[in-house]
């Protein structure tokens, strides 16, 4: 299946953005440019929230298609980043998109990077 044209754009414009890269700080906003700039799919619901956790409240973010049962299947969602890039907002669009093709919600957990 050939790569949707958009998100190679978009996965090229990462990759530039990468090389070279100054800091971590700079790598951060570019990987969080191109999540942003990412095409987002139309009926999905999206919700912000928190969980309780052990050093307090975990942001959480729930993505729900047009038709989603209540109380069906949850797919929890980990971004990607290597534990040092990434957030709700850099993975919005992909948790959008998996909203949809899943037919089934979508909670994106917001953990702690590495300093």
């Amino acid at each position: 299946m050939p790569i949707d044209p958009e998100l190679l754009a978009a996965l090229q414009a990462r990759m530039a953005a990468q090389r070279p890269a100054a800091d971590l700080a700079a790598m951060r906003a570019g990987f969080a440019a191109t999540g942003a700039s990412l095409p987002r799919p139309p009926d999905i619901a999206v919700e912000d929230r928190q969980v309780p956790g052990p050093g307090g409240a975990i942001p959480v973010r729930l993505y729900r298609p047009r038709g989603a049962l209540p109380g069906g299947p949850l797919l929890i969602f980990l971004h990607g980043g290597g534990w040092m890039f990434g957030d709700l907002d850099s993975h919005d669009a992909a948790c959008m998109h998996l909203a949809a093709q899943a037919g089934c919600a979508v909670a994106a957990v917001a953990y702690r990077l590495a300093p």
